[in-house]
């Protein structure tokens, strides 16, 4: 199967985004080709709170509105009324939700009774679902209908469509959680829970819709893997689970008619190093890898539609630095089409370098006149400036390789980083790395056992590293990240490896297997051996459950993967076979 011919096109940059944050606006098609009868747009909000609605004309990026800066966008979502054009922005900010016309008119305001940021949401019609940290709350008409609290962190929300001929189900969502587990609410009751080998980060309708049964939903999950559900009222089940073409996070995916698969909807994914990869979906429902696309930076959204071209979809694609770009196809005979007039680019970019070469010159007068201010000032009565950055880190155990997995992007080109090591490790070469590495031989009874440095090249906003450790030691891994600023500056960030890093969080124990037990009784209260059990393992929730007891399962990824299954219950018993 060919690939197909993708031209990456920079529609702008809004600054830092989030996942989910970013939409292609439908319009209404021609009946008889099912081409729109103009171009989609897109919208993105962005961390500083405003959100931007772009559109092409004449093969150049125009901004339709702009909302002014507030706090941080966390979700966009399209709404609308059932059965017709999701055309209407929906806009999530703190505990309020907003909607935006897509003219740009405000037109909804609705402020939640959550007493934290909103996370996750999804709107169908008049039903609307959001989400904090471990909070569910489903409105019916922005009236609370249910209100669930999950033992664990939520990571992405769906509901599934509301049919008449479920008969008596009632509202049903579909919630992500951070322990390996989807679990299915009907009303206020969780009914179901699909127990996973991965964390799931990522969730959306099968096909957009639910598939053939209206009830299959697709997920992605922290290690790259991809699965779809069925969820049916009794016996839901995972229908197949695969690995994708690499171990890195699932944070985005859509589902789209993009290569014309006998008019099936494909699966298109987005990651966390940058990749976009294309699924052709089969008959059976199981998916092919059709086309991956290297980018340089992490994905926060994707999304498709006709952006640049009226006659052929686009991807369009949004970073964590804020670049949204559409990759697109270039139509039969259109080639002269691509872009403006030769002069007209040439003028356009001798008054770009004109206008850099003028900012440049402020730029340095200004940086000369404050450290002449501040050498002056000797008696503190000027203060110097600090600035500061936002990162965008990840630090992950790969269940296939056995590797630690430290991902560092910025909105700002990286200098340099170090990193310190309390314990032995051993670096992996990465492919896609362009820093030199250097290793620095700690001193004799020295804290850190490990010192290494990444020289970044410029413009590089993304470093990732692959760690080899051994279980038995615990220890932190120091990390100084420095960006390309002036005044030079950094910020530190640690990373703790327990003493039994590489078990794994698992939901059954084979208890046939030879094993040891090992039984602990004192005066001791299941919150303090909640404690002991979180200094030695990962995975494991950091607040105490509010039960009498509770058991956690743990696999090793080395040893010939040996298990662990721990089992604390008041008032004085813990196990550990």
């Amino acid at each position: 199967m060919s690939e197909i011919a993708l031209t990456r096109v920079d529609l702008a940059q809004v600054g830092q985004t989030k996942r989910n944050c970013l939409k292609v606006i439908p319009v209404e098609r021609d009946k008889t080709n099912g081409n729109p009868k103009s171009l989609e747009r897109v919208v993105v909000g962005s961390v500083n709170g405003s959100v931007v609605c772009l559109f092409r004309k004449k093969n150049e990026t125009q901004v339709a509105y702009k909302t002014p800066p507030g706090k941080p966008v966390e979700v966009v979502f399209l709404g609308g009324a059932v059965g017709s054009i999701c055309d209407k922005v929906f806009i999530a900010s703190d505990n309020v939700v907003r909607g935006v016309s897509k003219k740009g008119k405000h037109f909804f305001a609705f402020e939640t009774n959550m007493a934290e940021p909103i996370r996750r949401m999804f709107i169908s019609g008049v039903e609307m679902v959001t989400c904090g940290k471990r909070t569910y709350t489903h409105y019916h008409d922005c009236v609370q209908a249910n209100h669930v609290v999950c033992p664990e962190d939520i990571l992405d929300v769906v509901c599934l469509p509301f049919q008449s001929a479920w008969g008596d189900r009632a509202f049903t969502a579909v919630l992500a959680c951070n322990d390996n587990i989807i679990r299915v609410i009907e009303a206020s009751t969780v009914t179901h829970e699909i127990k996973l080998t991965d964390t799931p980060v990522t969730l959306q309708l099968f096909l957009g819709d639910g598939g053939h049964n209206k009830m299959h939903v697709i997920y992605g999950t922290k290690t790259g893997r991809l699965g779809l559900v069925d969820l049916p009222q009794k016996d839901p089940r995972i229908v197949w689970e695969m690995n994708t073409s690499s171990a890195s996070a699932i944070t985005a995916m859509t589902c789209y008619a993009l290569t014309g698969n006998e008019g099936r909807k494909d699966v298109i994914l987005g990651k966390d190093d940058g990749r976009i990869e294309i699924y052709v979906v089969e008959s059976d429902d199981t998916v092919t890898l059709r086309q991956m696309i290297q980018s340089d930076e992490s994905i926060t959204c994707v999304a498709c539609g006709r952006v640049s071209n009226e006659h052929s979809d686009d991807i369009v694609v949004c970073t964590y630095t804020g670049w949204v770009f559409a990759l697109t196809r270039i139509a039969e005979g259109s080639v002269s089409n691509i872009g403006p007039p030769v002069h007209a680019v040439n003028a356009k970019v001798q008054q770009l370098k004109n206008e850099v070469t003028e900012l440049e010159q402020k730029v340095l007068e200004e940086r000369n006149r404050y450290t002449e201010m501040i050498s002056k000032e000797q008696d503190g009565s000027v203060h110097s400036y600090l600035p500061t950055f936002h990162i965008h880190e990840s630090f992950e155990l790969n269940k296939v390789t056995g590797y630690y997995i430290l991902s560092i992007s910025l909105v700002l080109p990286i200098e340099f980083i170090v990193v310190m090591s309390q314990v032995d490790i051993k670096l992996v070469d990465v492919e896609r790395n362009n820093a030199v590495v250097g290793y620095t031989k700690p001193k004799e009874n020295e804290e850190f056992r490990a010192i290494v440095t990444y020289r970044c090249q410029s413009s590089q906003t993304r470093v990732e590293m692959h760690m080899r450790v051994d279980e038995g030691e615990a220890g932190s891994i120091m990390v100084l990240i420095v960006p390309d600023l002036k005044p030079e500056c950094g910020q530190f960030r640690r990373y703790d490896l327990k003493h039994l890093s590489l078990h794994v969080r698992t939901h059954s124990f084979d208890a046939s297997r030879p094993l040891n037990t090992m039984q602990i009784t004192g005066q001791f209260s299941l919150g303090e051996v909640h404690a002991w059990l979180v200094g030695c393992l990962d995975g494991i929730p950091a607040r105490v459950p509010n039960t009498q007891s509770v058991v956690y399962t743990f696999q090793c990824l080395v040893d010939g993967g040996s298990q662990l299954e721990a089992t604390a219950a008041t008032p004085q018993l813990m196990q550990l076979p």
